[in-house]
């Protein structure tokens, strides 16, 4: 199986650690998804240190690995996504799901084998 390019979207602000968003985008092609990211990242990205960022753009290349990231601020956010971001309780709780369900999944796994 074939594995594609993507970016995802992880939230950082009012003191989030990183949570998870489900915002991301895989392109037809993984050198179009590589232009999308360098495009947001020349006209929306911001130190990932600076007081405004409130979300990093991750991108992974087709092997998986994290290759490049960049900070944004919630107008970069509303700019690319064309939505509002959600609040840092709502993004906390996307994440901690997502983990739960990780964790459940893998215990499932491990008692099967």
């Amino acid at each position: 199986m074939k594995q594609e390019s993507y970016m995802e979207m992880l939230f950082v602000g009012d003191g989030c650690q990183g949570a998870k968003t489900f915002v991301g985008c895989v392109c037809e092609t993984n050198a179009e998804t590589w232009r999308a990211f360098q495009a947001a990242r020349k006209e929306y990205a911001v130190e990932t240190q600076s007081d405004e960022c409130a979300f990093i753009l991750d991108y992974y290349n087709r092997r998986g690995d994290l290759a490049d990231s960049f900070g944004l601020t919630k107008a970069g956010f509303r700019a690319i996504t064309g939505t509002q971001p959600k609040t840092r309780a709502q993004y906390e709780k996307i994440d901690r799901d997502y983990w739960n369900k990780a964790r459940s999944e893998r215990a499932e796994a491990r008692s099967q084998a």
